[in-house]
């Protein structure tokens, strides 16, 4: 005769994750198991050769799930955990129209004007009219992810100062320090342009 041991497959938790299960895209999750000795992770139906931690660090969406093996060599299968990278949308880019306006082409997400670095309370729309001199940036979400542009230095110029000049652009924006500045003058009169960086 001969004394048979049968040991039970590991007691598995739900696979937990850290700090969520969608993140957007450049960040990342970490999945996480215990109750075990040996860890096997899988993406949907594909082994992830090499993860044989506890832990997985998640950068790309899919099902993952990790086979467990306990100390006396039985296993398990844990439930399945999907985790999805959110795309995030495109750097909203913005030009200066001339007559303190700002304009973006960016459309289909939810916009947001800063000044300062601070939200600007109603500024939500594809154009902003400053009304200050400083740093205006905007932001784009897609509900999710939020992006945000390069923060840009411009000059408030009272109505009176464009009493003669219309239709004032430059481009292209943003540039690498090479641009071109064109406007419509109302009769014949000297202009003088100031060009600051964002240091002043």
């Amino acid at each position: 005769s001969d004394f048979v041991h049968v040991y039970a497959p590991p007691s598995l938790n739900p696979i937990s994750f850290y700090e969520n299960d969608s993140v957007c895209n450049g960040d990342s999750v970490l999945l996480s198991m215990d109750g075990g000795y040996d860890y096997q992770w899988y993406r949907d139906t594909v082994l992830l050769f090499g993860e044989n931690d506890s832990t997985y660090l998640v950068m790309q969406s899919g099902s993952y799930w990790v086979i467990v093996t306990n100390s006396y060599g039985c296993t398990a299968i844990s439930d399945s955990q999907i985790v999805t990278i959110v795309p995030n949308p495109p750097t909203p880019n913005f030009i200066f129209m001339g007559n303190n306006k700002l304009k973006t082409f960016v459309s289909g997400y939810s916009l947001q004007w800063f000044f300062n670095g601070n939200p600007i309370p109603g500024a939500t729309t594809q154009t902003y009219m400053i009304d200050s001199s400083g740093y205006y940036s905007l932001s784009a979400t897609n509900g999710f992810c939020t992006t945000v542009s390069d923060s840009v230095y411009y000059t408030y110029v009272g109505t009176e100062e464009f009493a003669n000049i219309n239709s004032l652009r430059v481009f292209p924006n943003p540039n690498k320090g090479e641009f071109t500045i064109t406007f419509e003058s109302n009769n014949l009169t000297d202009v003088e342009i100031s060009v600051s960086d964002v240091l002043g």
